[in-house]
């Protein structure tokens, strides 16, 4: 979304307290703050360590950090040590908050006294939104969660990109954490809008598996329908060529993306200087077309 009138953004007058690291929270909050949001960034003594991600990941450290900074615009900050004496002015946050962001992990929320059962006694109106890698039962519920785990890895994305027997390609990072982000912001608009009716807040969470498998829920809907599912191939197996990549004369690559057959198929011919094709009984359907 993006609002372009000059006016107020959406959530002008909605207060967002964020208390999350790393990508996936912060991008949910981003978004907030890019409608208009006021939102409020509490980060621990060190800071968020996504503020040295580049030094982390052994890259200069004393150089400026643009993936920390495309995740954080349009925010304010403040240090609360929760674990020593600041947690009260955590709460004086909140008193005033409309909206919690958070991941992270739900057994260190608990122990701090700031999971969603309890906040939502203190703070009935709240809208409390949650990221986690793996969702909120099981085993890896406290589990850290990366999106090369949990949403590439774990939910079989990675595996469904690549012909069988081939390792995925080294992944662009916050891609998923990016799409989860974008997930959670569009629950919070919708149990604020709810709000609007109850009167009342309420519990938003996703994780980063939970979006990663919605986004391949065509291969998981035609699995759990047929039993199985075509497997990658690599693009010279194709059995759609009219939806498939090339490599033109001038050595540059481009996509047919021609999804409905028959009505492409003669701008194919117009864009190949070879019209007659569209009466030649060879290429008369779409299955003739693919063999």
């Amino acid at each position: 979304m993006n609002v372009r009138d000059g006016g107020p953004g959406p959530l002008d007058g909605v207060r967002v307290v964020e208390l999350a690291q790393g990508v996936a929270g912060p991008s949910a909050a981003g978004i907030m703050a890019d409608w208009g949001a006021d939102v409020v960034k509490v980060e621990p003594p060190g800071g968020d360590p996504q503020r040295a991600v580049f030094g982390a990941v052994g890259v200069r450290g004393d150089i400026p950090v643009p993936p920390f900074e495309v995740d954080n615009r349009g925010k304010r900050s403040i240090v609360l040590d929760l674990r020593g004496d600041d947690l009260d002015h955590l709460h004086a946050l909140l008193a005033t908050a409309d909206v919690l962001v958070t991941n992270i992990r739900p057994g260190a929320l608990e122990r701090l006294g700031l999971d969603h059962d309890r906040l939502s006694e203190r703070y009935p109106r709240l809208v409390y939104g949650a990221i986690t890698g793996y969702g909120l039962d099981g085993d890896d519920r406290d589990r850290a969660g990366y999106d090369v785990g949990a949403y590439w890895a774990r939910s079989g994305l990675a595996h469904t990109m690549v012909p069988p027997g081939r390792l995925p390609p080294a992944l662009r990072s916050g891609m998923g954490d990016h799409q989860t982000g974008m997930t959670l912001a569009a629950g919070v608009m919708a149990k604020l809008f709810e709000r609007e009716r109850t009167g009342r807040g309420g519990f938003v969470t996703t994780s980063l598996l939970r979006t990663g498998m919605y986004s391949i829920a065509w291969d998981m809907g035609i699995h759990l329908r047929f039993g199985r599912r075509q497997s990658t191939r690599p693009r010279e197996r194709n059995p759609a060529p009219l939806i498939n990549c090339y490599r033109a004369g001038d050595d540059l690559d481009f996509w047919l993306i021609c999804l409905e057959a028959d009505r492409h198929w003669p701008k194919v011919l117009d864009a190949i200087d070879h019209p007659e094709l569209a009466d030649d009984p060879r290429y008369a359907t779409a299955q003739l077309r693919n063999e």
